[in-house]
């Protein structure tokens, strides 16, 4: 999707089998917005509103709440993180498309703005990646867990290797152990196994796309879902891990992050925190295509 003012955009659209207010909250409104898409959110959900998202410490994203129709159509258009330059054409927009079909609820998502030139090729395949896992978390979400709390152990942490070799570490013996049996996987397929540490990780495969993304629920942990993404940022790459749970008690939801977080812990013990890989691209889009 590209325009005359040389930015493009993205497309993503899911049909979830919940009704329509149940999507609109779900987009709209903070605890919802926790849920299926980010660690911490604030939304003052009126035209002139912020917007506020985090993925954890220094990686923050704000945007201001431009349209707003109940149920129907919901934009946001970001603004730049402080110390970052200003796009030309206009702020990264996002908008929230809501219709009702056959009793199920169609969202499509359209974003727009981005530059379209080479130091924003890493955002642009990013989010397009980012944006397909969200959109089937969030269908995951409403059609076997609506207004559960989410419990979650995720660890963003920087790579010094490539996503093809991070991907090998992952998956490999001291890892997921799941590299034979995503071997020509494809979404819908059964997938099972035991980490390197144990853990049962057997479920179905609603995304696989190696070496970059895999997410998959988890039904030893009440049709939870597992994530990993592995995304390229600037001389690093990223690698986003995370086990999500939905009803489990207390004790059992530390014990998935005790045990999750130490194994990740030692099969990279050299991992770096990732907001100032994050905040450095974020105020020099251009060292992704230097670092290339």
């Amino acid at each position: 999707m590209n325009d005359e003012k040389g930015t493009r955009g993205q497309e993503h659209v899911v049909e979830i089998d919940a009704p329509i207010a149940d999507v609109w909250r779900a987009i709209t409104e903070a605890e919802e917005v926790t849920r299926w898409y980010v660690v911490d959110a604030e939304i003052d959900d009126h035209v002139g509103g912020t917007y506020r998202v985090s993925w954890g410490e220094g990686m923050d994203g704000v945007s201001d709440i431009t349209a707003l129709e109940k149920e129907r159509h919901f934009q946001v258009a970001h603004r730049p993180m402080p110390g970052a330059p200003e796009i030309a054409t206009g702020p990264i927009v996002e908008e929230y498309f809501l219709e009702e079909q056959d009793g199920r609820t169609v969202l499509r998502l359209v974003t727009s703005g981005i530059p379209e030139t080479e130091d924003w090729d890493w955002f642009y395949e990013g989010t397009q990646r980012g944006w397909t896992i969200f959109m089937l978390s969030l269908r995951h979400y409403l059609e076997r867990h609506a207004g559960t709390p989410r419990e979650q152990f995720v660890e963003m942490v920087t790579l010094p290797d490539s996503v093809e070799a991070a991907w090998e570490t992952v998956m490999g013996p001291e890892g997921l152990r799941l590299a034979d049996a995503l071997d020509g996987a494809v979404a819908g397929a059964e997938l099972s196994g035991e980490t390197a540490f144990g853990e049962d990780v057997a479920g179905e495969i609603l995304l696989v796309d190696a070496p970059y993304r895999l997410l998959s629920t988890t039904r030893g942990m009440n049709d939870g879902l597992l994530g990993v993404t592995i995304e390229r940022m600037g001389p690093t790459n990223i690698l986003y891990l995370s086990v999500a749970t939905f009803g489990l008690e207390s004790d059992a939801v530390a014990g998935i992050r005790e045990r999750w977080g130490a194994w990740l812990a030692a099969l990279f013990p050299q991992a770096g925190e990732p907001n100032e890989a994050f905040e450095a691209m974020m105020t020099d889009p251009g060292a992704t295509a230097d670092a290339t």
